[in-house]
């Protein structure tokens, strides 16, 4: 029960123990509820083993790197020469009040896909030979509500441990590796270990795929798939993704069963930037009207979009329409 909060209108340092204690008052009561309100009959035959002695904190004090990631650097998925690590969580603000507050128990502030992290975040401006990772890196509170997740933590991590390599290798304390000159050992390196690094572009000599000729024995022209005999209700929007190219018109056809005359709006969306997948820009739309019954359909695109770029082909909602769905693929 990650909302069982308390404390963020206290010293969660100096009156630690105060928190725990209310804390375990509110566990106890939540449990006594669980137990004893007739609610919860699964709970009948369950005990309690055991309750944390110690608060977990998500957040305490702020720890200050050459860099500060804020909001803006989610929002607008800004990338910067030292990026070795991302993001994609959304900015997830919990209530200062915790429990006791009278607002939801969080708001989660989405960006629009992946943003990167500088390594100016994992080491501290005034300490020379403190890394920085986990929860504790150079973020402002509101970018903390995204990088705190444990997988983007663990990113940063491995970007931590690979730049204490070189820096013992090469006696380099860990703000030296932040230069323009020695980043790019340390990205080079995350990368060779599988470590993705947003929208960074890597020249590795070594890469043996460079030279590699590549061929196949033979090509497949895929035709598209079977329809299946299952209808589903759009009871909410549907989208295809699809990879289209810019300045093309396209023609989409499916099949639709309405259970009474209505219109269908279709649409074509795509990405503002070809950073993100996220679907926020109406390319073209098109309302057509269905009478009761089966019968086929077919948007034919007008306007174009500008880039090359995965786009997004979309059935509005309308609970008196179905569409039919295709067969799953087979696999040989």
């Amino acid at each position: 029960m990650w909302w069982v909060e308390h404390g963020g209108r206290l010293d969660t340092i100096h009156e630690s123990e105060d928190i725990k204690f209310e804390l375990w008052k509110v566990v106890y009561g939540i449990w006594d509820y669980v137990k004893n309100s007739g609610k919860y009959s699964e709970a009948a035959n369950l005990t309690l083993e055991w309750v944390g002695t110690i608060p977990g904190k998500r957040e305490s004090r702020r720890f200050e790197g050459d860099f500060m990631l804020t909001q803006k650097d989610i929002v607008e998925q800004r990338d910067y020469y030292d990026a070795v690590s991302f993001g994609g969580w959304a900015m997830d603000l919990h209530p200062a009040d915790g429990i006791y507050s009278k607002h939801n128990s969080c708001t989660q502030w989405h960006g629009k896909g992946v943003y990167s992290i500088p390594y100016r975040c994992y080491y501290s401006k005034n300490i020379d030979n403190l890394f920085l990772a986990g929860r504790i890196i150079s973020a402002s509170h509101v970018a903390f509500g995204s990088s705190r997740v444990m997988l983007t933590c663990a990113h940063g991590a491995q970007a931590v441990g690979e730049a204490a390599v070189i820096c013992k290798e090469e006696g380099l304390l860990p703000r030296d590796i932040a230069s323009k000159e020695k980043i790019g050992k340390l990205q080079l390196a995350l990368n060779r270990n599988g470590q993705s690094i947003p929208r960074l572009l890597l020249e590795d000599k070594d890469d043996l795929a460079i030279r590699a000729n590549i061929e196949a024995s033979s090509t497949l022209a895929f035709t598209g798939f079977a329809a299946a005999d299952d209808w589903q209700v759009l009871k909410f929007g549907l989208a295809q993704m699809v990879p289209l190219k810019a300045n093309e018109t396209y023609s989409f056809e499916l099949e639709v069963d309405a259970l009474e005359a209505t219109n269908l709006e279709l649409q074509l969306k795509s990405s503002s930037a070809c950073s993100h997948f996220t679907p926020d820009v109406i390319i073209d739309k098109k309302e057509i009207d269905l009478q009761k019954g089966k019968q086929k359909i077919t948007f034919t695109t007008i306007k174009t979009q500008a880039q090359d770029h995965y786009s997004f082909f979309c059935l509005m909602k309308n609970e008196k329409v179905k569409v039919r769905l295709r067969k799953s693929a087979s696999r040989v």
